[in-house]
């Protein structure tokens, strides 16, 4: 399930998902949200219920074809052990 909405050059996205996986038997509820600004500029967030799972924030920007995103896990199994994971991700775009 997904909405968007948009103002000028911004635009929300709320997305909610129910995963069900055969060996674990219960579903977990996944949330979560994205702003976009001129398409160019992303803060987004969201929320695993699950266990060893939980928060997320990361942000993004678009640089021409240069993608560059940044997240970092807030709650669960990773951040309990003391040292939360950040992820950088480089992505180049062919158009």
């Amino acid at each position: 399930m997904a909405l968007e909405r948009s103002a000028g050059d911004t635009r929300l996205h709320i997305s909610a998902e129910l995963v069900d996986r055969l060996r674990v038997h219960r579903p977990s509820l996944r949330v979560g949200s994205e702003i976009r600004y001129k398409e160019r500029l992303f803060l987004r967030g969201g929320y695993i219920f699950e266990e060893g799972a939980g928060a997320s924030i990361g942000g993004g920007i678009v640089a021409g074809n240069l993608v560059i995103d940044i997240a970092r896990v807030l709650d669960g199994l990773s951040a309990d052990l003391g040292d939360p994971p950040t992820f950088v991700s480089l992505r180049f775009r062919f158009k």
